[in-house]
């Protein structure tokens, strides 16, 4: 289980780096990203699945879900409702999560890339995931919280794993607009980064 939760954090990451680095090149060489296009990308990509998926769940097997349920995986909102037992539609809290980050941070990128000092401040809003959804899950984990608010702190709840999308989109950022400064630090101090690494990977 610890592997498919390391796997699905990994995902995540490669997520945010890709769209972010698209959307960045796609806003450097066409001095603009286009939204309509991006959406369409993705609906085309994402939904026909998922729809016809639920379509063959809900029409052609024995599997029940509630009406809650059926409106979570059309909106795309099943990571907030604690699946905690084995449904048929369980593995689309991910899914839900991605298309919560593909709402939001896309319009980020079109009203602050353009912009002068830009980068920085979506560096800056980068920053908070990675201090909010570790504390999110250290929460979760001491049962700190008031139970009415479970749906935000559980394992699948976008504020408890968006700080994996951040990560990928600061590295997308960085590989665009800091890549040479990046580059000599990491040649002057390469050992003491690859002994970094390795205590990351064992912590």
């Amino acid at each position: 289980e610890m592997v498919g939760i390391w796997g699905v954090r990994f995902f995540f990451i490669i997520s945010g780096f890709l769209i972010t680095h698209l959307l960045i090149e796609e806003q450097t060489q066409l001095g603009s990203i286009s939204l309509k296009r991006f959406y369409a990308r993705r609906a085309i990509r994402i939904l026909p699945v998922c729809f016809f998926y639920l379509f063959v769940l809900g029409f052609f097997t024995h599997y029940a879900q509630n009406a809650t349920l059926w409106v979570a995986n059309l909106t795309f909102t099943t990571n907030f409702l604690m699946i905690r037992h084995p449904i048929p539609t369980g593995h689309l809290w991910s899914l839900g999560l991605e298309e919560q980050f593909y709402l939001l941070w896309p319009i980020l990128l079109v009203l602050l890339l353009p912009r002068p000092g830009g980068v920085a401040k979506l560096s800056r809003i980068l920053i908070l995931p990675l201090f909010i959804a570790p504390t999110v899950r250290l929460l979760h984990y001491i049962q700190w919280y008031p139970k009415s608010f479970e749906f935000l702190f559980w394992e699948g709840s976008f504020f408890s794993i968006f700080d994996t999308l951040a990560y990928g989109c600061l590295a997308a950022i960085l590989f665009n607009h800091w890549r040479s400064p990046l580059e000599m630090f990491y040649k002057k101090n390469s050992r003491l980064i690859a002994c970094g690494g390795v205590l990351l990977v064992f912590a």
